[in-house]
């Protein structure tokens, strides 16, 4: 899968300028169509992926710039100030952002071998992270965002989500 893929994904279900909250849990999908004022908020633990477009993200005096080559990583509630700082009408800033339980985070944290460091953490040892992108992990959220084009597949990622992984 490649960035353009999820892309097309992410349109195909936002289709105008916003955060799109969708039907599958925890799963949100941003379009901007224009270059924006700085936006403050409360950034929760999350797996963002830039499908198209750029943003940069400030926390305290660390400043991060990210595109498609990598994610950003949150693994606490963050005050943030955010900046889509490349989309146009023709193409818009995309973004798949997937929110993370603070208590699988923890348990994936122990599970998993440890990892390369960071592209660009904001501060030593900070909960605001850039690592690079990865085929696996595209094709992981290009994957997750077509769901949303199924009932019966949002209907078991909803179970799975609360912990019970099975359909029926």
């Amino acid at each position: 899968m490649s960035h353009q893929a999820l892309g097309q994904q992410i349109a195909r279900y936002a289709d105008g300028d916003g955060i799109i909250d969708t039907a599958i849990p925890r799963l949100t999908l941003v379009r901007w169509s224009h270059a924006g004022e700085p936006v403050h908020m409360l950034q929760r633990p999350a797996l963002c992926i830039i499908a198209q477009g750029a943003k940069t993200v400030m926390l305290g005096d660390g400043l991060l710039s990210y595109g498609p080559a990598s994610y950003l990583v949150a693994s606490l509630d963050l005050p943030i100030t955010g900046v889509v700082t490349d989309a146009q009408q023709d193409a818009p800033y995309l973004c798949f952002c997937l929110y993370l339980d603070p208590a699988m985070l923890s348990d994936i944290a122990i599970a998993l071998p440890p990892i390369a460091p960071p592209v660009a953490p904001v501060a030593e040892g900070s909960a605001l992270s850039l690592h690079p992108i990865t085929p696996e992990l595209l094709d992981a959220a290009t994957r997750l965002t077509a769901l949303l084009g199924s009932r019966r597949a949002r209907r078991c990622s909803r179970r799975w989500w609360s912990g019970n992984c099975w359909c029926d």
